[in-house]
């Protein structure tokens, strides 16, 4: 006669396929937007559910794996670090991994395979993933005020902000720090920002610095100026912080080639 299974097995396992395909879906999608945070949201839900029904069924290394995924990940995105080919690929193994344990407790199986165990070494070496990795955004605005609203809304997020409020200080920052955007006012105490984006594209050496222009000017007028001036595109002021976040990122996002002003 067979032996009926445990209970919490059996809704750790009603539960997993469900789960596992989500997660597929979501980590195709962070494959194709490496910063896709609804995506990255729903592989976190999934490696927390798993590892709270692994948890009270008491299968030890399905929850210690589960939770090692969703701390990495949760940890990615409050640093709003893009998921790197290496990343993904320890998510796939872990994912994979979480399939094979699972399949293992149903079979009344609780053996650990070596490549399984092997993953607590490479949790732990991404999560010494050092801080520069953060993209860097410069916000160049003469206003305090402005300076630290959009600082405050972008470092909420996990990103690494410093500002400047002269055009000076801006080149100096740029060329120091070479941050992945530039937030930049049209109307500085020592420069305006078109002069600005001039000498950077006589300086080939940061050439390549992708520019906003971020103005209370109309939006018609920036777009404008931004395709006269090379800028990457335009970020009106008036963005509540959710907006500007979202905006932010799609800037940071785009291809590097072209101006992809709008």
């Amino acid at each position: 006669m067979e032996t009926a299974r445990d209970p919490l097995l059996e809704l750790l396992l009603s539960e997993a396929d469900e789960i596992f395909t989500s997660m597929a879906g979501a980590l195709d999608a962070v494959r194709a937007r490496p910063r896709d945070d609804v995506a990255l949201a729903r592989l976190i839900q999934g490696a927390h559910t798993l590892r709270g029904l692994a948890a009270i069924g008491g299968h030890a290394a399905i929850a210690d794996l589960a939770g090692r995924l969703e701390a990495a990940l949760d940890r990615q995105r409050r640093l709003a670090i893009a998921a790197s080919g290496e990343t993904l690929g320890l998510i796939d193994e872990s994912v994979r991994a979480l399939r094979q344990l699972v399949a293992l407790a149903a079979e009344g199986r609780g053996d650990v395979p070596p490549a399984v165990a092997a993953l607590s070494g490479a949790f732990e070496r991404a999560g010494a993933a050092p801080e520069e990795r953060r993209p860097t955004v410069l916000v160049v605005d003469d206003s305090r005020t402005v300076l630290r609203f959009v600082e405050r809304a972008l470092s909420e997020v996990g990103l690494r902000v410093v500002t400047a409020r002269t055009a000076a200080a801006a080149a100096a920052v740029i060329s120091s720090e070479r941050p992945a955007l530039v937030l930049l006012d049209l109307s500085l105490g020592d420069l305006d920002g078109a002069a600005l984006l001039g000498q950077l594209a006589d300086d080939s050496a940061l050439a390549g610095t992708r520019v906003v222009l971020f103005s209370s000017r109309p939006d018609d007028e920036l777009l404008e100026l931004a395709r006269r001036f090379g800028a990457a595109g335009v970020l009106p002021k008036t963005r509540a912080p959710g907006e500007l976040v979202a905006r932010v990122r799609e800037h940071l996002d785009a291809p590097r080639h072209g101006s992809s002003a709008r």
